[in-house]
């Protein structure tokens, strides 16, 4: 079988990502990692060897850091929930192997909390998203690979507390998602 990868397609991932948050004047940090699993959507344009496409994502994530330190009397913790990205795709096809680089924008959410001050904030960033992978066709329609993604994200931001008299920075670093993907062409 020769593969043909023009057309749209529809599939879902899973893998592990990682990242990691500070709060007020920390000298500590914490990381924040585990599962990221999702959707995604795509259309992909063949010329001879080279494919050319545009994918969009959602992933979920459960990454929440273990508490740390800000001040002796004072801890904070900080998780993300979900994070969504638009990115164009270029690769090679070696037949039913595709190897390809992709570059985009995403968008990220999630929430920080500081134990003494009482401050729960929620959070948003945006930036710049890139990578690359490897899909093999298992099928005319389906197929499988790994992709390896590195999120441009990091932000600050400064919150008060109930009161309004004290207030807490946080920041939250840049992320990185090692996932498997499935994905069915129509």
């Amino acid at each position: 079988m020769t593969a043909n990868w023009t057309g749209f397609y529809l599939g879902g991932h899973a893998g592990y990502g990682w990242t990691e948050f500070t709060a007020g004047g920390a000298t500590t940090s914490s990381d924040a990692n585990g599962f990221a699993g999702g959707l995604l959507a795509g259309y992909n344009y063949q010329m001879h060897n080279w494919v050319i496409g545009v994918e969009g994502d959602w992933t979920s994530t459960a990454w929440k850091s273990s508490p740390f330190s800000v001040t002796p009397k004072s801890s904070a913790q900080g998780r993300y929930t979900d994070m969504v990205s638009a990115r164009g795709r270029l690769g090679y096809a070696f037949d039913r192997t595709l190897v390809f680089g992709t570059v985009g924008w995403n968008r990220g959410e999630g929430s920080y909390s500081d134990t003494k001050n009482k401050i729960i904030s929620d959070f948003s960033h945006s930036g710049t998203v890139f990578g690359g992978g490897i899909e093999y066709k298992l099928s005319r329609t389906v197929s499988v690979g790994v992709e390896g993604l590195f999120y441009e994200a990091g932000f600050s931001k400064t919150v008060l507390s109930p009161s309004g008299k004290k207030s807490t920075t946080f920041t939250g670093d840049d992320m990185s998602v090692v996932r498997a993907r499935l994905s069915v062409q129509f």
